[in-house]
């Protein structure tokens, strides 16, 4: 069994009404994951949620991701048999945040 484990947002701050995206994951040979949110800051508000996608150009919100905050905190995603190749987590602030996620997943 194949375990991965990375920092896809590392400390990255966004502005209110603005849209980031951590980095790109493969996820071939994957079939769980999970994505652990760390959301910091005195203003920090807005909503999370993931993406998908099977060609690495068009990504696309995965149904029921969205998780609204409305102060600093965390959030952990857990998602088996994923079906799609790459990955990403998309975070619009309507407060300043700061967002740092580690991603981890199981696979052969």
């Amino acid at each position: 069994m194949r375990n991965s484990k990375n920092t896809i947002f590392d400390s990255a701050v966004v502005s209110p009404g603005a849209t980031s995206y951590s980095s790109v994951v493969d996820l071939s040979n994957l079939f769980g994951y999970s994505a652990q949110l760390n959301l910091s800051g005195a203003s920090a508000a807005g909503t999370a949620f993931l993406q998908g996608s099977n060609d690495n150009v068009t990504f696309v919100k995965v149904l029921n991701s969205d998780q609204a905050f409305a102060a600093a905190g965390n959030i952990l995603y857990e998602y088996n048999d994923s079906y799609f190749q790459y990955f990403r987590v998309g975070i619009t602030a309507s407060g300043t945040t700061t967002v740092s996620c580690i991603f981890f997943a199981k696979g052969v």
